[in-house]
């Protein structure tokens, strides 16, 4: 008998002491470079992220620490005092000191607002720069008070985000995570203002190990949904209290079909009757840049929903099935020479087969997430997923053909994305749902472009474009009108909708 797993959620608070020290102990005020310091005392709790065992976390100081404090009497609230505290434990005994430029003369006593970054951060000016790893600890209602020249705070610290802990119940080998969308992190604390921001939306991982994690809140509350590709997909809904905050848990990894809490997609895409390339990628929603060096101007661009895009382009075997045509079928060569009506009709013969889905074709703005590969800026290539064509593009020159030996577009020949996709740059040119305009310099959430046209925007250039590789980019923008029909694909999509596990 296969053994179950469980999803497990573990909402563990334990409050552990603060470090004390005594009066004796501390240094005296001193002043350099702008900056004063003084002895601090920091007395409260730490409420401490879970860890992979889901027994209490002990949490210890260390000189990798540093805590940002607010201090705030409400006899001059206007003016609060903003400080750093540092722990160092090389001491004998260790003790705190806090840092701050200006003047304390107006504070005595009152409320402390605290963010306490465990490691992984690094101050640039008035800013922290702050990794994903970076656990991130607040509080809001603490108190303090000023006396003889030595700070006194107390403080109770809680996670100010949820932890996403990965479990794999038997060895503990690794396993492959292909896509976790949908949870967002802090990338930096603003000092001045204190607050933390962040330029990020989403995270896509590759390879998670045994106990990985990610600390971040979830971004969108109505698709609250995150995905794991191991063998197989799967997604799975989160719980009200990972959204947005401080609270750990567990997801035990599933290895098969239908584990508790988790939904396996790939049992559903079994139905295209041994189409072996027909798949789909889960894509999560988010926020990047859309545009750049080709298209201007570069603007944000917000996807609300998840989604999923097919792996490859629509294949000539698969056309032919949905459409009953004799159209010549092959599993491996992209169907192409298909203007808008006939790929719409086809689609709807597709969803009248399997109406669970609603596939239609990509808007413009999903397309060029997917073909970027990540929503990290520093991951977006000038070519899907490298800024060289060479194993990622594939293009006619890549072999010989003459009018005895004419091109195919055959899929899957080249390298895939960060998505796992292929052929986003090159092989056939895809088209898009939207009509072709102009872009705006507006920032845009779910972009379908404008409701007329003239043509149909088509992307990722062809195996043609050997001599025009700028339309292989993720970012140039072409037209049906720039291309023989005959070089023209496509690839559909459908949407994640919220579901519930009983």
């Amino acid at each position: 008998m296969r053994k179950r797993r469980l999803i497990i959620i573990s909402l563990v608070s334990v409050v552990l002491p603060f470090f004390s020290c005594s009066r004796e102990t501390l240094p005296v005020v001193q002043e350099e470079d702008g900056e004063r310091t003084l002895p601090m005392v920091f007395a409260g709790g730490v409420t401490a992220f879970d860890d992979v065992t889901k027994a209490p976390a002990e949490f210890s100081f260390s000189n990798e620490n540093v805590v940002y404090l607010r201090l705030t009497d409400p006899r001059d609230a206007s003016h609060p005092l903003i400080g750093r505290a540092t722990y160092d434990k090389t001491q004998s005994p260790a003790r705190w000191q806090f840092t701050y430029q200006g003047s304390y003369d107006n504070l005595s006593s009152g409320k402390v607002e605290a963010y306490l970054f465990e490691k992984n951060h690094s101050k640039e000016r008035s800013v922290l720069n702050i990794s994903y790893r970076t656990p991130i600890y607040g509080a809001e209602d603490g108190s303090f008070s000023l006396a003889n020249d030595t700070l006194k705070i107390n403080a109770s610290l809680k996670p100010v985000t949820g932890r996403v802990t990965f479990v794999k119940e038997n060895d503990g080998s690794s396993v492959w995570v292909n896509s976790l969308s949908g949870i967002s992190y802090f990338d930096r604390f603003d000092i001045d203002s204190f607050s933390l921001e962040s330029s990020t939306k989403a995270i896509n991982y590759g390879e998670m190990f045994y106990g990985d994690y990610i600390y971040g809140f979830l971004t969108n509350e109505a698709y609250p949904i995150l995905s794991y590709q191991g063998s197989s997909y799967y997604v799975t809904t989160v719980s009200n209290e990972f959204l947005n905050k401080g609270e750990s848990g567990f997801f035990n990894l599933p290895d098969g079909e239908n584990r508790d809490g988790w939904l396996y997609c790939n049992g559903d895409f079994d139905r295209w009757d041994n189409f072996r390339y027909i798949r789909f990628q889960f894509m999560g929603a988010g926020t990047y840049t859309m545009g750049g060096v080709d298209a201007f101007p570069a603007h944000q661009v917000t996807i609300t929903k998840p989604f999923f895009i097919m792996q490859s382009e629509v294949t000539r075997d698969f056309w032919q099935y949905i459409c009953e045509d004799n159209e010549f079928a092959y599993e491996t060569i992209a169907v192409t020479g298909k203007n808008y009506e006939q790929i719409q009709s086809f689609i709807d013969k597709l969803n009248e087969r399997w109406p669970q889905y609603s596939f239609r074709l990509p808007t413009e703005a999903e397309w060029e997430l997917a073909a970027k590969g990540s929503f990290f800026n520093y991951s977006d290539y000038r070519y899907s997923g490298s800024n060289s064509t060479n194993g990622y593009v594939y293009l006619y020159s890549d072999d010989f053909h003459d009018e005895d030996n004419p091109f195919y577009y055959w899929i899957n020949q080249r390298y895939v994305n960060g998505w796992r996709l292929y052929d986003m740059s090159g092989n056939a040119a895809e088209l898009c749902s939207d009509w072709y305009a102009e872009y705006s310099a507006e920032d845009a959430v779910n972009p379908v472009g404008p409701e007329t046209g003239t043509y149909r925007v088509v992307r990722g250039g062809s195996a043609y474009d050997f001599n025009n590789m700028e339309r292989l980019t993720v970012t140039h923008r072409c037209t049906e009108a720039d291309y023989p029909l005959e070089q023209i694909g496509f690839r559909l999509v459908f949407e994640v909708t919220p579901f519930t596990f009983d």
